[in-house]
């Protein structure tokens, strides 16, 4: 899959306004992509500004590249919130850091943890009832699997999760159809 239907894919949302932010996963296919997949991000960084959308690498390695396709205000917002500041605080960050340095702490604990850092879905903008349930039970016991797993309100979530669907599929669609990521982006209407 090409990296343009692997970001609307799995960051649709993000793109569309409707999320904070997202991940992918970007399979290098021989050696010599490690610059050929920084130039790529460069460009897509130029097309995407413009839109209020930031792309990071976040960790990579010999073979894969962790992209992060983000909205900063969005982010940055839920990061305030009491609930995500107290969670952050509680796993090293420091309170009234500025979103620069929280993703660099993030990048530093995803390359020293096994696995996931558990407060990045705070950086996707999950709910914070959410996050701090998958803290408190290690990922057991949640009400609902979808986007992520929920442990607070589960009708909220299945909503959100269906929108989150409808986005991408229009993306998907407007991609196949031979439309740009950024035509998609001014024309996309998600309905509530």
């Amino acid at each position: 899959m090409s990296f343009e239907r692997l970001m609307a894919f799995h960051c649709a949302p993000a793109l569309a306004g409707i999320k904070p932010a997202n991940l992918f996963t970007w399979h290098r296919k021989k050696e010599g992509d490690k610059r050929d997949t920084r130039t790529r991000i460069r460009d897509y960084e130029k097309k995407l500004k413009p839109y209020g959308i930031d792309i990071d690498t976040l960790c990579e390695c010999a073979n894969y590249v962790l992209v992060f396709i983000y909205r900063k205000e969005m982010v940055e917002a839920h990061l305030s919130l009491p609930e995500a500041k107290r969670i952050l605080v509680e796993n090293g960050y420091q309170a009234e850091l500025p979103l620069v340095s929280k993703l660099e702490i993030l990048k530093s604990r995803l390359v020293q943890q096994v696995g996931f850092p558990h407060e990045i879905g705070l950086f996707l903008g999950y709910p914070t009832e959410d996050v701090a349930g998958f803290i408190t039970h290690q990922g057991a016991q949640c009400k609902l699997c979808g986007n992520w797993k929920v442990y607070g309100d589960t009708e909220k979530a299945r909503l959100t999760f269906q929108k989150y669907e409808q986005c991408r599929d229009i993306f998907c669609s407007k991609l196949s159809m031979g439309n740009d990521i950024t035509e998609i982006i001014e024309n996309i209407k998600i309905s509530a």
